[in-house]
Order: structure tokens, then sequence, then C-alpha cells
């Protein structure tokens, strides 16, 4: 099930938000908990226990390596085992729905089929930072087993994020009671997330579809471009769309999850643009890989080698292809100009007009 589902639209989310909302506060988070497992449940059950298991993995290595009688090396040890799991699970499952691989078979249920969780990508990024954090301590451990399953299932951010931090829904979740104001600025979030699907969305992938789909023969070189631009920009507002609803969800739940775009196409440098769009990814390769990097820098390789790193590993998060490493590539090389004396003296002399073009170029080129 997912946010654009006629089903989740007019009966799930509604549903929800009347029984939340007249249910007494001691009762909001047990039933925040079972909606959030019965969410993933209805939308793939196969994935629910593999989630499960793997969240009832992390909150365990997360109290090892949160114990205080644990020090050192041992404590480090539980982290990168839960770390190394975790990443291996994410990098096997994309590899197997990249490349069709039937490697196992379970009671006829394909190796493929069977393992797609809902959003894996995300909740994989969660555990880490939680343990990463634990293990610097910048956070406890949670005892609370419930509270952490709650927190990685947690629906509205479940498939798509905002990747959120553990210490950021913690101090939320302790008192889900929305302000009437909060509530009514949550549902006109959702709906601004609806209507940017289905009105703006749907009707430029149709145009896109249709112009990307004729033989290249048929294809003006102008219309190529606009079905491009139509194609990025439905993008971007079939997933900001999907961040508006989630982060409404939030607001009426009681928890308010981090902004993930801020008007990303009005940037002036590759730079800018990845401090706008899918602010939390960037957000997190940023602290957990650019910052543990910079701090083993090399002498002789400098920033620039590891902010290639970061935008590699970025474009490999979003598949194991060539594609996305030339795209990851082609970004990562873009910021690194910009981080230049060569690049810094440019982006400040060039014309505003010209800085834009140069941005919204480097995006849909790549």
């Amino acid at each position: 099930m997912d946010f654009y589902n006629l089903s989740f639209v007019s009966v799930f989310l509604p549903l929800f938000i009347c029984v939340y909302l007249l249910a007494p506060l001691s009762y909001r988070f047990t039933l925040l908990f079972l909606t959030s497992v019965v969410f993933l449940g209805a939308g793939q059950p196969a994935a629910l226990p593999w989630l499960l298991v793997l969240t009832i993995v992390g909150y365990a290595l997360g109290r090892l390596t949160g114990d205080k009688t644990v020090v050192g090396k041992r404590a480090s040890f539980w982290m990168w085992t839960g770390i190394g799991l975790n990443v291996g699970i994410l990098l096997a499952v994309k590899w197997i729905v990249t490349y069709k691989t039937r490697m196992i078979t379970f009671g006829g249920f394909h190796l493929d089929e069977f393992v797609l969780p809902l959003g894996l990508s995300y909740f994989t990024f969660q555990i880490v930072a939680y343990l990463v954090d634990v293990s610097q301590g910048i956070i406890p451990a949670e005892k609370n087993i419930l509270r952490f399953v709650t927190y990685t299932l947690f629906f509205p951010k479940l498939a798509a994020g905002p990747i959120t931090k553990y210490q950021v829904f913690s101090g939320q979740v302790g008192s889900l009671k929305p302000p009437e104001k909060e509530v009514a600025s949550g549902l006109g979030r959702i709906l601004t997330g609806e209507i940017k699907h289905f009105f703006i969305a749907k009707q430029l992938g149709i145009f896109a579809n249709a112009v990307l789909n004729r033989p290249n023969a048929d294809m003006e070189p102008t219309l190529a471009w606009l079905a491009l631009i139509a194609s990025v920009f439905q993008l971007y507002f079939d997933f900001s769309g999907y961040t508006d609803i989630a982060l409404g969800l939030g607001k009426m739940i009681g928890i308010n999850l981090p902004e993930n775009f801020n008007y990303p196409f009005i940037s002036q440098s590759i730079n800018e643009f990845w401090r706008r769009w899918h602010m939390t990814l960037i957000a997190w390769f940023r602290e957990y890989v650019f910052y543990p990097l910079e701090r083993r820098r090399l002498r002789f390789a400098g920033q620039q080698i590891n902010l290639l790193i970061v935008f590699v590993l970025t474009g490999l998060w979003h598949g194991p292809t060539l594609n996305f490493l030339c795209w990851g590539l082609l970004q990562g090389l873009a910021v690194v100009f910009e981080s230049t004396v060569a690049g810094k003296w440019w982006l400040r002399s060039a014309w505003r007009p010209i800085r834009h073009f140069y941005s919204i170029f480097i995006v849909l080129f790549s």
C-alpha cells in the first residue's frame, strides 16, 4: 500500500486519523505501533517478518553497543556487525532486484520475489545511524523494544523517507498530542501531496511517456528536451508530494519529520541543489560517510576525493548499475569543481541566470 493508492486515500487514511485523534492519549502509541505493522503487512506481507527480524537484531546490537560494561573494541565490534549485516542485506537485495537473479528458492518463492522489503534503503540507513550514534555516546541505547519497532516501521516514513534520526523520533513519541493547528496544517500538507501527484506529476508523466516512447526518427529535438524536462519535474512532484503526505501525517500524529525538499530548481550551483533536493539523504551521507572520511583524509587526496566517493556511493544507493554510477560521478565532479578556487571564482562572478542555467543543465543532462 502506498500514499497514492485509492484504498489508502479513501479508506485507510480517514479511518486511521479519525480513530487516532479520538483515541485516549494513553492508547495512541499502541495504536501507532499496530497501524505501522498493519500498513506494512497489508502492503507487503512477505516483507514484514524480514523487517521485524532486522529490527529486533538492530535493537539487540544497539543494546550491546551501548552497554556500559562493554567498552572499546567489543562495543565497536557490535556496531560494525550491525552495519555490515544491514548494508550487506541491502546490497544483496538491490543486486537481486536489479539483475533479476534467481539464486535460491524457498518452497516455491523465488528469492527475488520473496525479499523486497518496502523502504529497505531508508530502513537500513536509519539503523546504521542509530548504531553509530549509540556507539559514539550521542544517544543511549533504546530499552523499550516496542518503541524501537515503532521507529523503524513508522508508516509515514517507511516507504520513501524522510530519513529520520532516532533522537528526532523518540523525543516526540512520548507526547502524541498534536495541537489543532498542527492537525489542520498536516491535513493541508497531505492534500498538497495528493494534488502534486494526481494533477501535476501524472499529467507530466503522460506527456513525457508519449514523447519518449516514439521511435527516435520521429522525435524532434525540441520535443525531446521538453519531454526530458517534464520527466524530471514528474519525479520531483511525485517524490516531494510523497514527502508532503509523510510530513502531513506526522503532524497529525504529533511527530514532526524533517523536510526533504526546499525548492531545488531555484539552485544556482549543484552544491546548492543537493542542499535542497532529498536533503535527509545528503545529510546522512555527509554525517556518516563524508565526515568520517574527512577525519581520515589522506594528505594528498584532499576533500575532493572524499566528495567524489560520497556522490559515487549516492549513485549506487539509487541502483547498482553503470547508469547510476556515471550519474553519481557526474554530480560529484560538478561539486568538486565548485569546491576548487576556479569553481568558487566562477560561481561568484558568473551572471545569476547563467549559474541557474548551469545547475539545471547538469541536473537534466545527468
